[in-house]
């Protein structure tokens, strides 16, 4: 042996238990935790159910008008059990499932609307539980990809932000313009492509509708909040509406819009949607609202306190907030550059009651309007040129006025409160 030979053998040699302990610890190191919200963790075996073990247990239609209708029914339901799976080995699927996409692939879309309609054979069927899968996939800061492979559990390669780059289409061929904010970090672990639809509440509601299960909704709601502050995170622009791509609405053909920092209406009233409908779990499950919309309810509280009518607080304390947390927060933050860009004066910060204004200072001396025209507001009012230009939501409050708020003038300071 040469000493050169030597040598190179004695360099391999203590480089060798270097590439073992990198090798061996490399697929930990690099494997994302997911799904840490969700409690169910893994899959306990047991037999799909067969169509003609159930059928008879399923719910029959009458319908003498048209039998065909009914023949329609059950082949429906024929064609359901024959897409019902169980979780593939090493899949980390916890659940057996509902899937009747067009490739080997779970999509967050057409399940949600599958277990809608598996609600009319539960509990005989795997309907709801086919959205465990989607949550036991879901990454630290709330991500959850829309599209998981059903054999290996992988979210969708294409689908995956692998270089961590900040937030792209891959689809549209975009990066992601952030108008009126600034660019979210860390970037996130999917790409656009793969942050729609936010309708799992909805699933989750419309399930609870039918079974009353309130352990089912608490087994959720974590992942959801998660799920909803992940989308707000990189899916909101400055204007505090929301974005997606093309993949969110199939051909629409408006990615040259959404590229330049444009927004989603079908995407926006999703959230609203989703806020809405997560407020709806908290009561069911008797939690408080997240610490944005508390703060809502706060400044309301703190501009409108006129005693406790209506048997336990103010009506407008009643009415469903949720749905203007977002606007509310976000008011104060673009109000100044929306009146610096149209030439507006920003008038006082105001909830709006019919006649009735509150502002963040005074009440205001108006004439009060009937109880039927009773209206809630919240946001900022805009003078430009002649018109008043009202800045927020408005919202229908079911409650009656009380005696003392019908009174033809009234004057009252207010404690100002922070956003």
């Amino acid at each position: 042996m040469t000493n050169r030979t030597g040598w190179v053998l004695r360099r391999w040699m203590t480089i060798v238990p270097f590439l073992v302990a990198v090798l061996t610890t490399w697929p930990a190191v690099a494997q994302t935790p997911q799904g840490m919200y969700f409690a169910k963790k893994e899959y306990v075996p047991h037999p799909l159910p067969t169509f003609a073990d159930s059928r008879d247990k399923l719910l029959k239609p009458i319908y003498h008008e048209d039998p065909l209708y009914v023949q329609r029914y059950w082949k429906t339901w024929e064609l359901g059990f024959r897409n019902f799976y169980e979780p593939k080995p090493g899949s980390g699927f916890v659940s057996q499932f509902i899937d009747a996409a067009f490739n080997e692939n779970i999509f967050l879309w057409d399940t949600c609307f599958l277990t809608m309609f598996c609600n009319y054979g539960h509990p005989l069927v795997p309907g709801i539980g086919s959205l465990d899968n989607f949550y036991a996939k879901q990454y630290e800061d709330g991500e959850i990809c829309r599209e998981i492979n059903r054999t290996t559990g992988k979210d969708f390669t294409q689908w995956v932000n692998a270089d961590g780059q900040d937030l792209f289409s891959r689809w549209g061929r975009f990066s992601v313009k952030y108008v009126g904010r600034d660019v979210p970090q860390p970037p996130p672990h999917l790409t656009l492509d793969a942050l729609n639809h936010p309708i799992f509440a909805w699933a989750e509601l419309e399930s609870f509708r039918v079974t009353g299960d309130r352990a089912r909704l608490a087994l959720v709601y974590e992942p959801l909040v998660r799920y909803y502050g992940a989308l707000q995170k990189y899916l909101r622009q400055g204007n505090g509406l929301y974005m997606t791509d093309w993949a969110s609405m199939d051909n629409s053909p408006r990615v040259p819009d959404l590229a330049g920092g444009g927004t989603a209406v079908d995407t926006s009233s999703q959230m609203v949607l989703f806020a809405r409908q997560l407020a709806e779990i908290a009561d069911h499950l008797g939690k408080t609202y997240c610490s944005e919309s508390r703060l809502a309810r706060q400044v309301l509280k703190s501009v409108v306190s006129l005693g406790r009518p209506c048997g336990g607080g103010l009506a407008v304390m009643d009415a469903s907030f949720e749905e203007v947390v977002n606007e509310v927060l976000l008011a104060k933050k673009t109000a100044g550059k929306f009146a610096q860009e149209t030439g507006a004066a920003l008038a006082t910060p105001s909830v709006k009651t019919a006649g009735f204004t509150a502002g963040l200072g005074q009440l205001g001396r108006e004439r009060l309007q009937t109880a039927a025209e009773h209206q809630l507001q919240i946001g900022f009012v805009f003078q430009i040129q002649d018109q008043q230009v009202f800045f927020g939501q408005r919202l229908e409050v079911p409650c009656q006025l009380p005696p003392t708020m019908r009174a033809t003038t009234t004057s009252l300071q207010v404690t100002p409160v922070a956003f």
